[in-house]
């Protein structure tokens, strides 16, 4: 039988703090000790690490839609993003998800095919 183990960590500091509080790192420690004993107490074989996933947004006009959409596909972006365009049809946005490691020079690449006129609203 297939066993999946799903664990959602918000690994930002609360109220901004720099570093986490030591009864943070005690919870994350024990629910990583909890995740790894239930691995091998039900002698799982296989284990499935996934990366990280962005969501990600731009906006721009719609002349560069094109270049942009072709620049995010390359960087393995979901094929399941949407584009809309704006009533009057000069401007785009694109939201869709990619790996987080190759959107590391995202922002700068798209304000270069744009011209400096398209933005990324989110990452």
């Amino acid at each position: 039988s297939d066993c999946h183990i799903t664990a959602k960590f918000d690994l930002s500091p609360p109220d901004h703090k720099k570093f986490p509080t030591k009864e943070e790192k005690k919870e994350l420690n024990l629910m990583v000790k909890t995740a790894i004993r239930d691995i091998f107490q039900n002698n799982l074989s296989v284990m499935t690490l996934c990366e990280p996933i962005a969501e990600v947004e731009v906006e721009g006009p719609q002349e560069y839609s094109s270049t942009i959409m072709a620049d995010f596909s390359l960087r393995a972006g979901s094929l399941e993003y949407e584009v809309s365009f704006s009533d009057e049809g000069n401007w785009f946005t694109l939201r869709g998800c990619a790996p987080l490691s190759k959107l590391t020079d995202f922002n700068s690449q798209i304000r270069h095919l744009s011209r400096g006129s398209a933005s990324v609203i989110k990452i």
